[in-house]
Parts: structure tokens; sequence; C-alpha cells
């Protein structure tokens, strides 16, 4: 049985702007992991949100 790949999300939040950092496995089986994380982002009263996936 083979694990499936992992997905890690960060948020670092500066006034009304965040900063998403994204590593690991970025595919359509992350997809709800990322959305849930740019719908807290923006009910948290985000509006400028920067999104990085380091390679």
């Amino acid at each position: 049985m083979s694990t499936p790949p992992i997905l890690n999300v960060h948020r670092r939040y500066t006034g009304n702007r965040a900063l998403v950092t994204l590593t690991g496995a970025i595919d359509l089986n992350s997809v709800p992991l990322v959305h849930a994380s740019l719908e807290r982002c923006l009910y948290d009263g985000i509006r400028v949100i920067e999104s990085i996936s380091p390679h």
C-alpha cells in the first residue's frame, strides 16, 4: 500500500495581506486543502494573497 502525497500549506499574515506557501504534492487531490486555506484567508479579512511554491 502506498502513502498518499502530502501537501503542506502555511499562511503568514501581515495586515490585510497573506503569504501562502505550498510545499509537497500539488495535484487534483490537494485542491480541497488549497481551497480551504484561501477561503480562510478571505474569511479573516485578507484581500491580497501571494502564493509561493518552492522548488
